[in-house]
């Protein structure tokens, strides 16, 4: 997975850098959009909920939730990446005018990241502890191989845990699944 450097223009327009190639993103761009919002939502749903609760219902809500989160976390351009190449959030304390008026920050802004596994991670660790591997769980979920390797670091990161094996032994320790 490639790095990505997002930014806001001073005319306002969201940026994404990838590799070298730089553009603005606008609403149609929904595959980022929705991949990025996927993870606020599975990642730091505190953030997600006030998202959703500011902008659903209006026109163009995940465009506007997407912009919302790039210009709250990651607004600088800075050359260093805001999504590492193992889908790692970088944050940053993006200068803000709202900065301690605003009734989403420490929410929206610099989120708290959610130790809690989402239903998704839960059905796929217990996959894990059944002794499938990444591919034959991709086959049974009907998701991509690249996806279950995603859950699988979240959920390592969520459990605190560094090794698969250290995975499954935890998971079953403490009755997860």
């Amino acid at each position: 997975m490639a790095t990505k450097e997002y930014f806001c223009t001073p005319d306002g327009a969201v940026s994404i850098r990838v590799g070298e190639r730089m553009r603005n993103l606008c609403a149609d761009d929904t595959d980022i959009i929705n991949e990025l919002l996927y993870k606020v939502e599975q990642d730091y749903p505190k953030a997600y909920a006030a998202l959703e609760a500011e902008y659903s219902g209006k026109k163009y809500a995940r465009w506007s939730m997407f912009r919302r989160f790039v210009c709250c976390n990651f607004g600088a351009f800075d050359h260093i990446e805001d999504v590492d190449a193992e889908n790692t959030f970088h944050f940053e304390k993006v200068s803000c005018p709202l900065r301690g008026e605003c009734k989403h920050e420490c929410v929206i802004c610099m989120p708290e990241f959610s130790t809690t596994l989402s239903v998704r991670e839960y059905e796929i660790l217990a996959l894990i502890v059944e002794g499938l591997n990444d591919l034959q769980i991709s086959d049974r979920m009907f998701r991509s191989v690249d996806t279950i390797k995603n859950h699988r670091k979240n959920i390592r990161r969520k459990l605190n845990v560094h090794s698969n094996t250290e995975l499954i032994e935890t998971a079953r320790k403490n009755n997860i699944v």
